[in-house]
């Protein structure tokens, strides 16, 4: 093996030319490279859920939750009222199963439509030893598959049901961006 000269950059064609000749030693197997880690950057198949974290502050009965990527005026805008709910969830009486798969059908359809702001009423718990509903809601909210749909979430306003109800902000439905190679489609938007 030659040697480099001191000044030489550290370029992979150096690193490549310095090894020419080099042959491994015979009987060993080849070592392979640890597999890269994922890389937000890539493309996710189609259908693949998207995991995203979220910030949850407590306090009293109130709660309120932001994904991360989401700036903290959308949920003072929720906390204050200021966002007028689109559409009402009512989850009162439900068996914690049921409610979580209307609230899943609501928000998907909500969102599909193109719905901003949800008012989820869920109830205080006041007829059960615990408040189950309002309990359960900010983790369904986190997990797949409405954590790809919800920007953040916030404990209403008096006005709209106080601790009995949620108000949650989605995300925006976008259009598919189309090469301008491909035929175009009218009306697909993608629900992300």
């Amino acid at each position: 093996m030659t040697k480099r000269p001191p000044d030489a950059k550290d370029e992979p064609a150096g690193f490549a030319e310095s090894l020419r000749g080099v042959r491994p030693l015979a009987g060993r197997e080849r070592l392979r490279p640890p597999p890269q880690p994922p890389d937000a950057t890539r493309a996710r198949p189609r259908g693949a859920a998207t995991v995203r974290r979220f910030v949850v502050e407590a306090s009293g009965d109130a709660v309120t939750g932001r994904a991360e990527d989401v700036s903290r005026a959308v949920l003072a805008k929720l906390r204050a009222g200021d966002a007028a709910p689109d559409r009402e969830v009512d989850l009162h009486g439900l068996a914690a199963r049921d409610a979580k798969r209307r609230l899943v059908h609501a928000l998907r359809e909500a969102h599909a439509e193109g719905s901003r702001c949800v008012l989820v009423v869920h109830g205080r718990g006041v007829h059960s030893e615990t408040p189950v509903l309002r309990s359960a809601l900010p983790e369904w909210l986190q997990e797949a598959p409405l954590s790809e749909l919800v920007l953040a979430f916030a404990s209403a306003p008096r006005a709209l049901g106080g601790s009995g109800a949620t108000l949650v902000w989605l995300r925006r439905v976008r259009e598919r961006a189309v090469s301008s190679a491909a035929p175009r489609r009218g009306g697909e938007q993608d629900e992300t």
